[in-house]
């Protein structure tokens, strides 16, 4: 089965040394959730508001951009604002290198990226196990290393989506009863849109709740840069201490 890029079977290691980073108290600041507010009303604070919340980790690389960095914006930051920088949203969907047992020699390809999860789950972490069951013919799969199954047999025939993470499957060749390919990967709890939603609407507000040393805080969005595809930059701005 396919692997993805070396840059995705990289980066979830340089997402776990954030976290530990993170754990060991070495940033300034914690950048913890987007939160998309919807008034009822027509404008934005006017009725009652719903909020959709969109948790973040690991916890990014945030500070206070540099007077440097103000200077260079050409007026478009302040100084005070926060610069959020490497998020790596898509790194969190992720499948690594098949794992076969026993001697069949057919093969079993994967294409597509694993489902977003609902909004505040970060990481879903699944072992896919395709195990044959009728030599050459049928397969079962299980999502929990293959403690449990799906308990139907479906063909190799033809390529089968497993719905619950977004993947097909597809084979080809001979293959053995018994025989099994295994998977590791990850399910995203969110996509780069989700860290920075856009809306032309007048009653919805787009904000970041960050954690500082002062305490819990919100922010607007003021930049959001992107480099080559690679990792995503946010620059805030406060305004108020309570949502």
């Amino acid at each position: 089965m396919a692997a993805n890029t070396l840059r995705d079977q990289v980066l979830p290691a340089i997402n776990l040394a954030r976290v530990l980073y993170d754990q060991f108290g070495f940033r300034q600041f914690r950048a913890e959730a987007v939160v998309v507010r919807t008034w009822s009303g027509g404008n934005v604070g006017e009725g009652t508001a719903t909020d959709v919340v969109t948790s973040i980790s690991p916890a990014y690389k945030a500070r206070v951009a540099s007077l440097r960095e103000v200077a260079a914006s050409g007026g478009t930051l302040r100084e005070g604002d926060i610069k959020v920088s490497e998020i790596t949203p898509a790194v969190c969907a992720m499948y690594g290198q098949i794992a076969q047992t026993l001697g069949g020699v057919g093969t079993g390809t994967i294409t597509g990226l694993p489902n977003v999860l609902d909004a505040g789950v970060s990481q879903l972490a699944w072992r896919l196990v395709v195990k044959i069951t009728t030599t050459g013919t049928t397969f079962q799969f299980s999502l929990d290393g293959g403690t449990t199954y799906n308990g139907t047999d479906i063909s190799v025939a033809t390529p089968y989506q497993v719905a619950a993470i977004g993947l097909q499957l597809t084979f080809a060749g001979a293959f053995v009863a018994a025989d099994t390919y295994v998977v590791n990967g990850t399910s995203a709890g969110y996509t780069a849109a989700q860290i920075r939603p856009t809306t032309v609407a007048t009653n919805v507000e787009i904000l970041y709740r960050l954690t500082g040393p002062d305490g819990q805080f919100y922010c607007t969005l003021v930049r959001f840069d992107t480099d080559r595809n690679f990792h995503f930059t946010a620059y805030l701005r406060r305004t108020r201490l309570t949502p």
